[in-house]
Formats: structure tokens, sequence, C-alpha cells
């Protein structure tokens, strides 16, 4: 696993509180993960502060897996 991809799978299960070998890049946010608006911001947040990137919000809004987070923070 690279680091990034570790790294984004940490947050994730932070936010999710789900454990890390629970998560795959195939999961919706939304609807497998269930993050409700609130995490939703929080991970947005998180990844934008670790990975030293901005997400703007139309942007955010196209992200439906984690594939998609992992491909903008470049894994």
């Amino acid at each position: 696993m690279s680091d990034k991809r570790q790294k984004l799978f940490e947050i994730l299960a932070q936010v999710a509180e789900r454990p890390i070998t629970e998560l795959s890049l195939e999961q919706k946010l939304k609807d497998d993960l269930e993050l409700d608006s609130t995490q939703a911001l929080d991970l947005l947040s998180t990844i934008e502060e670790e990975f030293d990137i901005e997400i703007d919000e139309m942007e955010a809004a196209k992200f439906e897996t984690v594939a998609d987070l992992l491909a903008k923070v470049g894994g």
C-alpha cells in the first residue's frame, strides 16, 4: 500500500469510525461508509490539511468513492 493510500485510509477509518481493514477503494463515501454531512466536511478538511491541497465545493461534490479521493491526493 502506498504511503498516500495508507494515510488516506487512516483518515477515513478515523472519520467513518471503522476499522481500516474494512475499507476499500470501491466503497462509496455516502452509501457504503454512511458519512453524514458533518463527517464529509471533517474528512475533506483533514485531507486538505494532511496532503497540503485545496478542494473546492464543486470538486468535492464529485467525489463518490474512496478511489476518487485517492486520485485527488495523487495516490
